[in-house]
C-alpha cells in the first residue's frame, strides 16, 4: 500500500518541482517497476489469502505461498470496522509514545527503538517541516501520508510499520538540527546519545540488567563449546517449544539438511519443527513412557 502511493507521488512531486524530466521518468519507472512489482505481489499475497495464487508475468513465476500472515498483520474486518481501525491507530500511537512495540527483538525495554529522549525532537521536526515545506519536508510529509493506509489496517509493530521509520528518523534529525544553536547544546545532545548508545550496546551484547523472554545467549555459547556436530545424536531434556528454533537460528544448519531431518521432512503442509532436526532431539524426562528412539 505504501509503495503504491509513495512512488507515483514521489515522481509527481519531483516533476512538478522541475527536479526530474519526462525523459528521466521514462527511464526510472521501468527500472523501479522491475524491482517493486515482486515486492508488492509478495505483500498482497501474504496478507490477502484469497489472492495467494501462483502468478506468471512474462519470464517470472511467483509460486503460491505455503501460508498466509493475514491474521497476524491485519485488523479484523468483522464486526465494527471503524472501531477496529480506531483501536489500531491508538495502539500505534501508544507504541510510538512508549518507544516500544513490546517485542524484545525490535526494541529493548527501557531503551526503545529511538531512545527515550527522541519525542521532543520528533515533535519539533514535524512542526518545522509543516511550516517550512522545502522539497525534503514535502517528501517527509508525503512519506507520512503514504503510511496512513498501513496505520489504518495493519496491526502495529516496528516490522509491520517499517516504512514510517524513515519518516520518524528524519523528523527527529530535523528537530535536533533545529535546536542546535550553540556548542553547549551540541555537546549535551552528543553526550546524551553516546550514553544511551553505550547502555544499549551493553544490554544488547551482554544481556545485563535485563530479562528478555526469548533466546538464552549463554546457553548457545555452551552448546557451541560442546561441538555437537561431532556426535551422532544430541538429546535435550526440555519442554520449551522454542528451544530447537533457538538452536536453528543461532547455530548454522543447511536449509536442505534441516528440511530433510526435521519433523515431517519436506512437508508442504506442516512447516514447524516440534522435536527434532539434524542430530538434535528434544525429550521429556518427566514422561517416563516416552521412548528416545521413537522419532528416529
Amino acid at each position: 500500500m505504501y509503495l503504491l502511493i509513495f512512488i507515483p507521488s514521489f515522481f509527481l512531486l519531483f516533476y512538478l518541482s522541475k527536479n526530474v524530466s519526462i525523459k528521466e521518468l521514462l527511464l526510472y519507472i521501468p527500472v523501479l517497476s522491475i524491482e517493486l512489482i515482486p515486492i508488492m505481489i509478495f505483500a498482497v499475497r501474504s496478507n490477502i489469502a484469497e489472492l495467494n495464487e501462483t502468478v506468471h508475468i512474462f519470464i517470472w513465476t511467483y509460486p503460491k505461498l505455503l501460508s498466509s500472515r493475514a491474521s497476524e498483520s491485519m485488523i479484523s474486518f468483522d464486526g465494527n470496522i471503524l472501531r477496529n481501525i480506531a483501536r489500531n491507530i491508538l495502539d500505534g500511537g501508544y507504541m510510538f509514545l512508549n518507544n516500544s512495540d513490546g517485542l524484545p527483538w525490535n526494541s529493548i525495554p527501557g531503551i526503545g527503538a529511538y531512545y527515550p529522549i527522541m519525542l521532543p525532537f520528533l515533535i519539533i521536526g514535524i512542526l518545522v517541516s509543516m511550516c517550512r515545506r522545502n522539497l525534503i519536508d514535502k517528501l517527509l510529509i508525503l512519506g507520512f501520508i503514504s503510511s496512513i493506509p498501513i496505520m489504518l489496517v495493519v496491526t502495529p509493530n516496528y516490522n509491520h510499520w517499517i516504512f514510517i521509520h524513515f519518516v520518524v528518523l528524519s523528523f527527529i534529525s530535523i528537530g535536533i538540527n533545529e535546536i542546535v544553536i550553540n556548542k553547549k547544546v551540541q555537546l549535551a545532545i552528543i553526550i546524551s546519545y553516546a550514553i544511551l548508545f553505550f547502555n544499549f550496546s551493553s544490554i544488547y551484547f551482554r544481556q545485563r540488567n535485563i530479562t528478555v523472554g526469548q533466546y538464552d545467549v549463554n546457553l548457545i555459547k555452551t552448546i557451541k563449546k560442546l561441538k555437537t556436530k561431532n556426535y551422532k545424536k544430541i538429546y535435550f531434556d526440555t519442554t520449551d517449544s522454542q528451544f530447537l528454533m533457538m538452536i536453528r537460528d543461532l547455530i548454522p544448519v543447511s536449509p536442505y539438511e534441516y528440511q530433510a531431518t526435521k519433523d515431517n521432512p519436506d512437508s508442504k503442509e506442516i512447516l514447524t519443527v516440534n522435536s527434532r532436526f539434524e542430530n538434535y532431539q528434544m525429550i521429556d524426562s518427566s514422561n517416563m513412557n516416552q521412548s528416545i528412539e521413537k522419532n528416529h
